[in-house]
């Protein structure tokens, strides 16, 4: 899949998640104002009727109408004493409000609504047809607006209604302040079922989405392996073809036929372009063997003598290579399969060659961990950028260099290395650091 193509998907992808996520958040909020406008719908009928419809005690403005009088004309001119008396005589006549929340309460409940108020009853103003008006101001430092009930803090910041009526001569504003409790909590219970069907809807967007976006990075990373794999192989298979082609018609020239050394020298040539594709198809051969439990063969072997004539062989054909060895336990033995193991450490001895410099150095070395054998494989070469490090065991995987082919191989050999360590019950991993070399860690269980 082409690269502008993917990054068009995802970007689509990313603004279809956020666009549904948008959308979700819209809808919930609309749903809450909506829900919130149907309970004030539902509630104000209900808190107005309690408030206007609760009774008043008369008697305390017959007995003390002096007083208010000397309030309305002076409000300076009564004392502390007095205007004690005056509030107790004021919320003597209001009382019945003191239980306006508890009244609100129990109606709230009959429609349906279990929700909890605070409630403030307080007095805002006091006129006589026989003098001027008189309000009682916010700023007044003794006789602001006066609480009779409930909490101060609600004349502040609450909802008010209010009433206004003649007691006597006297013509009052009464008010009520009242605040819900927990209104926002009790909004969202009420579409608690609709907000978690959007979440849930929105977990599975995202499910679908994240998995979406990880299959087509994988179809991407497929396809760039089986690119990288027709590429190496095409040029894997080129050299030994065209080398097998240009010998055959060599062996056409007459000069050619009557030196039977030359004969002799173009056949070597084609046994060993032969060889080099025995190698090539038994690269890929070796996919299905080495993942069969059934073909290997177990078998207790002593370590350190085994890895020994392996190191002693692969010195034989590599007389450049310096390896260091540090092998413990002479006595521990092991169950493998001598050659398929074999064939695993020569394949990272291998590429321990491949990916180093001019100094070719290795140093190989065990130790004997809780139930299980360590072995390790260092070199000094190239290294593995971490972006690498957790795809070199895949099939086919190389790293990306371009169409450079310095190096030669069908991605294949790490592959089947894994294959073989899985097989024993072994874990295998890598700890690199890019121009820093790459240390391969085999653990064998004992």
């Amino acid at each position: 899949m082409h690269k502008k193509r993917i990054r068009a998907s995802i970007v689509f992808l990313s603004l279809s998640m956020l666009t549904f996520i948008g959308i979700s958040g819209y809808l919930i909020y609309n749903t809450y104002k909506l829900e919130l406008n149907k309970f004030d719908l539902a509630s104000t009928p209900i808190v107005s009727a309690s408030f206007f419809n609760a009774e008043m005690n008369y008697q305390p403005f017959r007995f003390f109408a002096e007083d208010f009088d000397k309030l309305i004309e002076n409000k300076e001119s009564i004392s502390n004493e007095q205007y004690q008396e005056m509030i107790y005589r004021l919320k003597e006549a209001f009382i019945f409000y003191s239980k306006t929340d508890s009244v609100i309460r129990e109606k709230l409940l009959e429609k349906g609504m279990d929700i909890e108020m605070d409630v403030a009853i307080s007095l805002a103003k006091i006129t006589s047809h026989e003098t001027n008006t008189y309000q009682y101001s916010e700023d007044a430092k003794r006789l602001g607006e006066i609480l009779l009930f409930g909490k101060a803090n609600l004349i502040e910041t609450g909802n008010y209604k209010s009433f206004s009526k003649w007691v006597g001569k006297y013509y009052m504003e009464i008010r009520m302040y009242y605040e819900y409790k927990n209104i926002a909590q009790y909004i969202l219970n009420k579409i608690k079922w609709f907000i978690a069907g959007l979440v849930l809807a929105t977990f599975f967007f995202a499910a679908i989405f994240t998995f979406t976006i990880r299959t087509i990075i994988r179809q991407k990373k497929l396809a760039d392996i089986k690119n990288d794999f027709i590429n190496n192989m095409t040029h894997e298979l080129n050299t030994p073809i065209s080398t097998i082609k240009i010998s055959g018609q060599n062996l056409k020239k007459d000069e050619i036929k009557s030196a039977p050394g030359k004969v002799e020298e173009i056949a070597e040539v084609l046994l060993r372009q032969n060889k080099r594709l025995e190698k090539i198809v038994s690269g890929v051969m070796k996919l299905s063997v080495h993942s069969k439990q059934e073909d290997f063969q177990v078998q207790q072997t002593n370590f350190k003598d085994f890895l020994s004539e392996l190191i002693r062989d692969f010195s034989a054909t590599n007389p450049d290579v310096n390896i260091q060895q540090n092998l413990t336990d002479e006595n521990l033995t092991v169950n493998i399969d001598p050659f398929h193991m074999g064939s695993a450490i020569l394949n990272i001895l291998d590429n321990a060659v491949k990916y180093s410099g001019k100094d070719k150095k290795i140093m190989i070395s065990t130790e004997h961990g809780r139930q299980k054998l360590i072995l390790k494989i260092r070199d000094f070469g190239i290294g593995l950028a971490k972006a690498h490090q957790s795809f070199i065991f895949d099939k086919f995987y190389r790293i990306p260099k371009g169409n450079i082919h310095a190096v030669k191989g069908l991605g294949l050999g790490l592959y089947i290395v894994k294959q073989i360590v899985d097989t024993h019950g072994g874990k295998i991993k890598v700890d690199s650091k890019a121009e820093k070399g790459s240390t391969f860690i085999i653990e064998i269980p004992l």
